[in-house]
Order: C-alpha cells, then sequence, then structure tokens
C-alpha cells in the first residue's frame, strides 16, 4: 500500500466518524462494529446501526461509509504489464467535508 492509499483510507474513516450522529469511537466503525446509513422513513438523516442490528427497511450506507469500505478493500495487483489505475473514491481530498444531512438524488 502506498502512502496515498494509507492516507485515503485513513480519510475516509475519519469521514465516518465526523458524521456519527452518536460520536462512536472511530475505532469501532473501522473495525466494522458500526456502520451508517440512512433510509426512506428518515431521508437526510444518517443512521449509525451497530453490526448486530437489524438494519431498517430501506438502509442504504451513507457515500462516506461507502468511500470507508471502497477505500479498506484490499488492493488487488493489476495484471502483469499494466499500470496500476489510482484507488477509487481517490478525489475524497477535493471535496469537501461531509455534512450529516444527505442530499437527495
Amino acid at each position: 500500500m502506498t502512502r496515498e492509499e494509507a492516507w485515503l483510507r485513513e480519510e475516509a474513516w475519519l469521514r465516518v466518524a465526523d458524521e456519527c450522529p452518536c460520536r462512536i469511537l472511530p475505532v469501532l466503525h473501522r473495525s466494522g462494529q458500526y456502520r451508517h446509513g440512512t433510509t426512506p422513513r428518515f431521508p437526510g438523516k444518517v443512521l449509525c446501526c451497530h453490526a448486530s442490528a437489524t438494519l431498517p427497511d430501506g438502509w442504504t450506507p451513507t457515500v462516506a461509509q461507502e468511500l470507508a469500505w471502497a477505500a479498506s478493500r484490499p488492493a488487488v495487483p493489476p495484471p502483469h504489464g499494466q499500470a496500476e489505475e489510482p484507488l477509487a473514491g481517490a478525489g475524497l481530498a477535493e471535496s469537501g467535508t461531509v455534512r450529516h444531512e444527505q442530499q437527495e438524488e
């Protein structure tokens, strides 16, 4: 893992911690004990759910949660002779801060 990939992973998890309505310790999110999402019942609100809890109907991960999961996936080396592609979500640094309220698309 390069320094940039490590930095992007750390920034992605810090964004999850920043959006947490319960202010759960970041290490508990990173370890998979808690996850963030939204539901149609509470549009725009971030729900922090324990891993053992049943997720509400229509639950979808927040953008920050998806980026953190993507940044934490083990990198698969490219086939021999092909250049590596940048980490998905590399735009993390340019995108500003994560709001507690999610925008409807």
